[in-house]
């Protein structure tokens, strides 16, 4: 961190970052607790988070067209 120039440090504290001048085996850092939380992220409905949808009548599989095979889509807002 001492070499970031005074105008990096700057932009930094006015984003809310928070600058340690620390090495990391001094900080005491919490281990992350339960499942990953993906905000405006959802399941997508269509395929229930696998990526493929049916085709043919439950015959074939194919990419799901509102996700595009990610498995998730974002999420209304609200949620």
């Amino acid at each position: 961190m001492d070499r970031l120039r005074l105008p990096y440090r700057s932009m930094l504290t006015e984003q809310g970052f928070t600058i340690v001048y620390a090495h990391v085996s001094k900080l005491n850092l919490e281990a992350p607790t339960g499942p990953p939380v993906l905000r405006g992220q959802a399941e997508c409905p269509d395929c229930k988070g696998s990526g493929e949808v049916d085709q043919h009548g439950g015959l074939r599989k194919k990419m799901c067209w509102r996700c595009a095979g990610r498995g998730w889509v974002k999420a209304p807002v609200g949620q």
